[in-house]
């Protein structure tokens, strides 16, 4: 064909095109690949360079073989350059039982690292504190769990766990991530056990491309849960993980209370201020506004970690 492949953004002469995926065999057998460009084309399977011929020509074919498993994925990548003229870029494929015609799309798969990863688990209440689930220690229900872009922090994924403690997110992107978890407000007074830090959050692991992860956590009994003169708690909001709005309810002891509440982004930065009187039980906080991630809430000496998706 001549002319740009994309009217305005490539020019009609003078641009190169890459291709990348994975390639699945019917069988084991040897298999020759071929080519057919004007002008120059390279070909890698299975990161071997097949085909080299980079530089102006009329549309030529090459071929090269090589040995591959049937049934398994290898990876492919095809490179074209386009100097002049006619543009023409085929790939094709034989064996000596195929005979040579066009690799069919149902043998063609995306590259690993942009097909989906999987990540699930369950959240439960660790009783004893061993760091492992026995059968008579309970699920948490409604506990908040979300997964964070390693470096920019960026909330990738938020759910709440069900009723059996689970969560799941099918389609995680490749990357580097650590997840967040924070204990329902109905938890009580415990804190981050198994698989997690001091403040909640999980080791940070890569996800490379179809890639299925199991990851559990627990919080136990806080260690001053049995101290009466531990703070209590006179406030909470929901829901949490939150799309932007928030709702902040007072508890019976505090209705007469007046508090001042403050949302803080994760640098410390105030983002949003309120006032909510004495003797009302509920108001609304519109977060709808502020970037996607982990933000603070405080009022009357306390603080709730939140996250904004």
């Amino acid at each position: 064909a001549e002319g740009s492949p994309a009217p305005g953004y490539v020019p009609n002469d003078g641009f190169t095109v890459r291709w990348t995926g994975q390639v699945v065999p019917y069988s084991d057998d040897t298999l020759t690949f071929y080519t057919f460009t004007d002008d120059g084309v390279r070909l890698w399977v299975n990161d071997s360079l097949l085909i080299d011929h980079w530089g102006p020509q009329g549309g030529t074919e090459h071929a090269a073989s090589l040995y591959l498993e049937g049934g398994k994925r290898y990876p492919i990548r095809m490179e074209f350059l386009e100097i002049g003229g006619v543009a023409t870029a085929k790939l094709r494929w034989s064996t000596s039982r195929m005979p040579k015609g066009p690799v069919p799309q149902r043998q063609l798969y995306p590259p690993q690292q942009l097909i989906p990863n999987r990540l699930n688990g369950f959240v439960w209440l660790d009783a004893d504190g061993d760091d492992e689930w026995d059968s008579i220690e309970l699920p948490l229900a409604g506990a908040a769990v979300l997964v964070t872009e390693s470096g920019t922090q960026t909330v990738v994924a938020a759910a709440l766990t069900d009723d059996k403690g689970q969560y799941d997110f099918p389609a995680i992107p490749s990357g580097t991530y650590s997840v967040l978890v924070l204990p329902p407000i109905q938890a009580g007074s415990v804190e981050p056990g198994y698989g997690l830090s001091q403040s909640g959050v999980s080791p940070e692991f890569d996800l490379a491309g179809e890639q299925h992860l199991d990851q559990n956590f627990a919080f136990r009994i806080a260690l001053d849960a049995g101290n009466i003169n531990s703070a209590v708690k006179t406030w909470e909001v929901s829901p949490n993980p939150t799309d932007g709005l928030l709702y902040f309810r007072k508890k019976l002891v505090a209705f007469q209370e007046r508090f001042q509440i403050q949302v803080y982004n994760a640098d410390g930065k105030l983002c949003l201020e309120k006032i909510i009187p004495e003797n009302v039980w509920e108001t609304e906080l519109d977060l709808g506004s502020l970037a996607s991630g982990i933000y603070i809430v405080r009022a009357g000496g306390q603080s709730v970690k939140i996250t904004v998706f």
